[in-house]
């Protein structure tokens, strides 16, 4: 199954072992005056040396540019009412569930996210501790509340994606 992270932490990845090599390079700069010349010398000595960084440098440059607007870009489902169409952003659905999971568990923060893919809604959310035998009908009462909200005040009658996890401790 492929992680939905997997490109965030590819590029996290290529940007730590840039910075750690160039980190690297400051480090050993001035107690090697050896690697000075030579590297000065690498980088003066070919025509295609400064070029080729300073492209890899700007690709990657243009991949982080491209993930932050993909990763930060909204997303809205939309409803139609009447002969007009709603867009309804993320954050106002996470609103209101954030409301509903207060009535469920008063005093005890869930924290959720909703994701919108293809006019499918996606929730996460971590609950408080439940006993284990008491988790099933939870989950199922969830299922069903969130079903009512989501249908009613969105108009939203397919089925969504609930993902959730309890957490160990009272």
């Amino acid at each position: 199954m492929k992680s939905p992270y997997l490109h965030a932490t590819l590029v996290t990845f290529l940007l730590g072992a840039i910075i750690g090599t160039i980190g690297l390079f400051g480090l050993i700069w001035p107690f090697i005056p050896g690697f000075r010349s030579v590297f000065l010398s690498w980088l003066s000595s070919g025509t295609w040396t400064i070029p080729l960084l300073g492209f890899g440098l700007l690709l990657l440059g243009s991949i982080l540019i491209m993930f932050v607007w993909v990763s930060t870009r909204r997303r809205y489902y939309h409803v139609r009412m009447g002969d007009r169409t709603v867009q309804v952003d993320e954050t106002l659905i996470e609103g209101y569930l954030q409301e509903y999971w207060e009535r469920l568990f008063p005093g005890k923060h869930v924290a959720n996210r909703v994701k919108i893919r293809r006019e499918k809604i996606y929730v996460t959310c971590d609950l408080p501790h439940v006993p284990f035998e008491q988790q099933p009908e939870i989950l199922r009462r969830i299922d069903s509340d969130l079903s009512e909200i989501l249908s009613s005040i969105l108009d939203y009658r397919k089925s969504f994606w609930l993902t959730a996890s309890f957490d160990e401790k009272e």
